[in-house]
């Protein structure tokens, strides 16, 4: 004797997504699309590229921006400014050190492409945390944690 079959109901799901562009999801294997060396954007796709790249900053612009956060990490490891994440101020010389290191490094690498008066701003900082780096490492030479 057989069993009787149940019937169980089948469910038939639709997906009502929109995409942005309101046109058909298209598979995922239909999605790959190998690039033929031989084809040769034209300019307006050039174009595209171009503007993308427009976007995207130099860098030297780069450089600077590393500078600056170097500059400011070494002021807070200085124990100079309270850390903006923590609102704590604390002195950690090893760590201040690096970054003052690091941003002389970025600093030359950056001096041929500035001008003069930009090239002698940093500079000048650069030496203000050196100054400052002497001033607090004999007084703190492990990292300290100060209240503020």
């Amino acid at each position: 004797m057989t069993e009787p079959e149940t019937a169980e109901p089948r469910i038939k799901v639709i997906d009502r997504r929109r995409l942005i562009d309101d046109s058909p999801p298209v598979e995922a294997a239909s999605q790959v699309v190998e690039a033929d060396p031989e084809v040769v954007p034209d300019e307006a796709e050039a174009d595209d590229d171009e503007a993308e790249d427009a976007h995207l900053p130099s860098v030297p612009e780069l450089l600077g921006f590393f500078i600056a956060e170097l500059s400011m990490r070494a002021f807070v490891n200085l124990g100079l400014i309270a850390n903006p994440a923590t609102g704590l101020v604390a002195a950690d010389p090893p760590q201040a050190r690096l970054a003052i290191d690091a941003t002389a490094g970025l600093i030359e690498a950056l001096s041929p492409h500035l001008p003069p008066s930009e090239r002698d701003e940093l500079r000048r900082m650069l030496g203000d945390l050196r100054m400052n780096f002497v001033q607090r490492a004999g007084a703190s030479p492990a990292p300290t944690v100060i209240s503020s």
